[in-house]
C-alpha cells in the first residue's frame, strides 16, 4: 500500500509540474502581449482589416457567381418544363392490344379484333429491332390519358393491353 502512495504522490508531483510550466509559459505570453506599442497594434490591426476586405471581396464574387449559375439553372429548368409540357400534350402514347412475332398471326389477329372493336382503328406496327409486330389502336394518346385508355381495354376483355411511347415504323396499312 505504501508502494501506491508513494507511485500516486509521484505521479501528482509530475503532472503538477508541467501544469506550473503552462501557468508560466501562458503568463509570460501575456506580459508580451501588454508591452505591445499603439504603433505596432495599430498596423496589427489594419492588416486584419484588409484581410477582412479580401475575404470579403472574394465571398462576394463567390456569390454572385451563385447567382448567375442559379439564374441559368432556372431558364434551363423552365426549357425543360415547355419540353416536357409539349411532349405530354402530344398524343405520343399508343395502346397494345396484342403482340407476335408472326406478321400472318398478327394480320389474323387485327382482323378478329377488328370485328370485336369495329369503332376503334387499328393499326400494326414493327418495334424498332423488327422482332415484334405490336396491334395498336390507331388514336394517339397524351401522357396523362394513356393510362386510363389502358385500363378501359382491359376492362373491354384485353387483358394484356399495355402501351407504347411514339410509333415505331408502321408495317401495314390502318383499317
Amino acid at each position: 500500500m505504501k508502494v501506491l502512495i508513494s507511485i500516486f504522490l509521484l505521479l501528482s508531483g509530475c503532472c503538477f509540474a508541467q501544469e506550473q510550466n503552462e501557468i508560466t509559459r501562458m503568463q509570460q505570453k501575456l506580459d508580451s502581449l501588454q508591452t505591445i506599442n499603439d504603433n505596432q497594434l495599430e498596423m496589427r490591426l489594419k492588416a486584419s482589416i484588409e484581410d477582412l476586405k479580401t475575404e470579403n471581396d472574394s465571398l462576394r464574387m463567390v456569390i454572385k457567381m451563385r447567382d448567375t449559375e442559379l439564374m441559368l439553372n432556372q431558364g434551363k429548368h423552365k426549357s425543360l418544363e415547355a419540353k416536357v409540357e409539349n411532349e405530354q400534350k402530344l398524343n405520343s402514347y399508343y395502346v397494345v392490344i396484342s403482340s407476335n412475332r408472326s406478321s400472318d398471326k398478327i394480320q389474323q389477329q387485327k382482323s378478329e379484333l377488328e370485328q370485336k372493336f369495329p369503332s376503334n382503328t387499328l393499326a400494326i406496327v414493327q418495334n424498332d429491332i423488327k422482332t415484334w409486330y405490336h396491334l395498336i389502336i390507331g388514336k394517339g394518346y397524351d401522357a396523362t390519358t394513356i393510362g386510363l385508355a389502358v385500363q378501359s381495354f382491359k376492362n373491354k376483355g384485353i387483358h394484356d393491353a399495355w402501351w407504347i411511347y411514339s410509333l415505331p415504323d408502321k408495317s401495314t396499312s390502318e383499317k
